[in-house]
């Protein structure tokens, strides 16, 4: 965690600190330097604030990070929710793989809308962060070009539908707490062949992974 107040982060300020996993940058941060983080071979995540502006080459080069799947609040369109926090409407970038930020303008992301990603037959990977607590049944459905999912640690439930017919869906990282999957869940999901299930799971609904390749039982 580095200080509240830093607006710049040098060239190469951290390079090959590989025992470094993870960071949280301030929101008083404008610019990243040239790589930053270059070499820094054990580095996971980065939650980059939409506080900065500019950011050189290869900030994230050579780590575990794609600095082209980095969200930003350009990519997405949103709407303030009555408690202050944002639901993702819409995704309107040109990236493939897809890391929604866990804020924009500040502003914590707690909700996905059903429309958001709805049928997007270019999603090949989408990240969810972990301040969202509940997702819309059906919100991935018909994404035939999905290939891997992070869903949130905090995630007790995966609704209807939820990844319905993502025919080339291999992977998929379960949340900890799970307790439901629900009914077609991952119906039709014709590449998934295995899912780690967390032991917290008590419910898998009806034809939850109907047309998949996955034999499980509670």
């Amino acid at each position: 965690t580095l200080s509240e107040n830093l607006v710049e982060i040098g060239g190469g300020a951290f390079d090959s600190c590989t025992s470094l996993v993870s960071i949280q940058l301030p929101n008083s941060l404008e610019k990243i330097g040239y790589g930053a983080f270059m070499g820094c071979s054990n580095l996971e995540s980065a939650d980059v604030p939409d506080s900065v502006k500019e950011m050189g080459e290869d900030v994230f080069g050579g780590t575990k990070i794609a600095q082209s799947t980095l969200g930003s609040s350009q990519d997405f369109d949103y709407m303030e929710n009555e408690d202050g926090t944002l639901t993702i409407l819409y995704y309107k970038g040109a990236n493939n793989d897809v890391v929604i930020p866990q804020t924009i303008d500040g502003k914590t992301v707690t909700k996905i809308d059903l429309l958001a990603f709805f049928g997007d037959l270019s999603l090949s990977l989408i990240e969810i962060p972990d301040t969202v607590t509940a997702l819309e049944a059906g919100t991935f459905k018909k994404c035939s070009n999905l290939e891997k999912v992070v869903l949130p640690k905090s995630l007790t439930e995966i609704p209807d539908s939820l990844f319905a017919n993502c025919e080339k869906l291999k992977e998929v990282q379960m949340p900890e707490k799970l307790e439901r999957i629900g009914d077609k869940a991952f119906s039709g999901c014709s590449s998934l062949e295995n899912i780690d299930l967390p032991d917290s799971l008590t419910d898998i609904g009806e034809d939850a992974f109907a047309g998949t390749k996955v034999d499980v039982s509670l």
